[in-house]
């Protein structure tokens, strides 16, 4: 296999078949790669060679036309080209605990297929042209990821907040049709529901059902990650989340692979819903279960042992699982109700 990293117009190269280090000029990387044999493989970060170069670049160097012709070129001459996420160099970057130079990245590349195979990375597009799907996903990210945050902001309980009540009014049927290991999860549990003592304050007594703000607020309900699920069913004026290019509503792929990208190629700004899901949700989630915080901070993946890595993965699965449920009841609730 050839790894290749891009900095400074300078191609940097390792050949782990004939232990071969060298660098390329940016310009005469085309004919290099094409001169490997047939069957040869290629692994490089998405962001240098599966990414166009715009007038905004910096870890970009070639023009869209380029690649394409590149990719073709490399087809025809039998030889694949893979693409890995940023991420993914980032992260075995960490475990060999090497600084971000010429040579890490590739180390952190070989790393990652060593041990995960090609499992992690695509292979280059035939166009970079958007289709509809990406198109709906760019406008849904802004669009729904700004009415979260405004919820959010405003503390679940505006007014103008259609969605934050659909929610708190059919909360109790939401909490019963869901899985119970989601209710767990999510905190969607009765000791959050009422209140635990009297509340002059808020005119309440021991038992009562808790106010709005006092619920989605004040509680340990995971609200912005079941409010997200929530902004992806329903629009902030309480009508039921359309996708632009179909008329429907978004199906589990879009939400999963679009608005909370679970997927590893993903931007670097995501959105507010994945913030909620992902950043905030996940990681303090994880961190109930493994108890791997240190005072405000939290243990980094590149320090996990073998089996908190293997019992992580489980925990992550339980919350993009508990996720899904959410949002697959929101949907149904919603079709019958508005």
């Amino acid at each position: 296999m050839l790894f290749m990293d891009l900095g400074s117009k300078i191609v940097h190269y390792f050949n782990d078949e004939t232990n071969e280090i060298g660098v390329w000029s940016a310009d005469e990387m085309f004919e290099r790669t094409l001169e490997l044999p047939s069957g040869s493989i290629i692994i490089g970060e998405a962001a240098h060679f599966g990414t166009p170069r715009t007038r905004a670049s910096k870890a970009q160097y070639w023009y869209e036309q380029a690649l394409l012709d590149w990719y073709s070129d490399l087809e025809k001459a039998g030889i694949r080209l893979y693409l890995a996420p940023e991420k993914e160099t980032y992260k075995y970057r960490l475990k060999l605990n090497v600084d971000k130079k010429d040579l890490a990245d590739l180390m952190a590349l070989q790393l990652s297929v060593t041990l995960n195979g090609l499992v992690n990375l695509k292979k280059p597009v035939k166009t970079f042209k958007r289709n509809s799907w990406q198109l709906d996903a760019i406008k849904a990210r802004k669009e729904w990821g700004g009415q979260a945050n405004d919820c959010r902001t405003l503390d679940y309980c505006d007014k103008e907040d259609k969605a934050s009540k659909f929610l708190y009014d059919n909360i109790l049927e939401f909490r019963d049709r869901l899985r119970p290991e989601t209710c767990e999860i999510m905190g969607l549990v009765d000791e959050n529901f009422y209140w635990k003592g009297s509340s002059k304050k808020r005119k309440a007594t021991k038992g009562d059902f808790r106010c709005q703000e006092a619920l989605l607020k004040e509680s340990n309900i995971r609200t912005a990650a079941v409010m997200s699920m929530v902004l992806c069913v329903i629009d902030w004026d309480g009508n039921i989340r359309l996708r632009e290019s179909t008329g429907e509503q978004a199906g589990w792929r879009f939400i999963k692979d679009e608005i909370i990208m679970t997927k590893p190629y993903r931007p670097k700004k995501a959105g507010t819903i994945r913030s909620n899901c992902q950043y905030h949700g996940l990681k303090h989630y994880t961190s109930s279960v493994l108890g791997n915080k240190r005072g405000q901070s939290f243990k980094p993946l590149s320090e996990y042992t073998d089996d908190e890595v293997a019992e992580r993965k489980v925990t992550v699965k339980n919350w993009n699982t508990a996720l899904k449920d959410m949002f697959m009841t929101l949907k149904a609730m919603a079709k019958e109700k508005l």
